[in-house]
């Protein structure tokens, strides 16, 4: 990462990103950072507890100064080092408990959840724990979280959906839950699978959508999971060398992968529908 002195005007000089964000260190204070993206430029101090790293969000330019930032992370960081993590003890309630868990785990050094996962988890709190979302994490019992599960039985999957966002965000806010074994229910395969290739080749030739056609043919030729293909732009494909670049695959890393004669064909024929996006 590179270093700068964060004051004021150090960062309006610094350009905007097209694509993702590059964090700045400050000279004077390695764990003083700003990162920059293509419309946000956002304070951070990071710390060090118990062997993992502790990122807090201090705001963002221009609403917060560079001097006003600088001196909450100061703050922040000198609660850690008395062994007081102020982040968490603020996230009382479990709205403020899922976003601390997801600012942390979705932070591009660590990359443990894609953010079509934490939409997942807010989605499915919201929709289902409404009534908690401003209620403390600490008075969620057990007994709580069994009698929403026995509430969602007639859907498995979600039912165990829930409860697997609720103890991961609970154990981040140090209010951890002790699950009973085989406390899940079984859930059956989400894998569809295709069974007679010429029947959906027929099924894909009746889609009268160009891009929904598309979109089925480029899964198949290139086996890429259909949530990272439906958002894929053309700043991330070169047809000319037949490759397509995933700056985020579901194990959190970026991937430069070669393209098929049949899914460059397939691109190529989406030229022009859009700027930005290929499907």
């Amino acid at each position: 990462m590179p270093t700068i002195n964060i004051t004021d005007s150090s960062i309006e000089k610094l350009p905007s990103t097209d694509t993702g964000t590059v964090f700045y260190i400050d000279h004077k204070n390695k764990k003083f950072q700003l990162a920059v993206g293509k419309k946000k430029r956002t304070f951070y101090a990071i710390a060090y507890k118990d062997g993992r790293n502790i990122r807090q969000k201090l705001g963002e330019f221009p609403y917060v100064r560079a001097k006003k930032a600088r001196s909450l992370a100061d703050e922040f960081l000198g609660d850690i080092s008395r062994g007081i993590d102020p982040r968490r003890a603020k996230a009382g309630t479990l709205e403020a408990a899922l976003e601390n868990y997801i600012e942390d785990r979705t932070h591009a050094s660590r990359g443990t959840l894609s953010e079509n996962t934490a939409g997942q988890y807010r989605r499915a709190l919201n929709n289902h724990c409404g009534k908690w979302m401003s209620r403390d994490v600490s008075t969620i019992t057990l007994e709580d979280i069994k009698m929403l599960h026995r509430r969602l039985r007639d859907s498995p999957y979600m039912a165990n959906q829930v409860v697997r966002a609720l103890r991961s965000i609970m154990s981040f806010a140090e209010c951890p839950i002790d699950l009973p074994k085989r406390f899940y229910y079984p859930e059956k395969s989400r894998e569809n699978r295709i069974e007679d290739i010429a029947e959906f080749w027929q099924k894909v030739a009746l889609i009268e959508n160009p891009s929904r056609r598309a979109f089925w043919r480029l899964g198949v030729y290139t086996g890429i999971r259909l949530n990272t293909i439906l958002p894929l732009r053309w700043d991330q494909v070169d047809l000319d060398a037949g490759t397509i670049h995933l700056p985020k695959m579901k194990n959190g890393l970026a991937r430069t992968l070669p393209l098929s004669k049949q899914a460059v064909a397939v691109l190529a024929e989406q030229q022009g529908m859009s700027d930005e996006w290929c499907l």
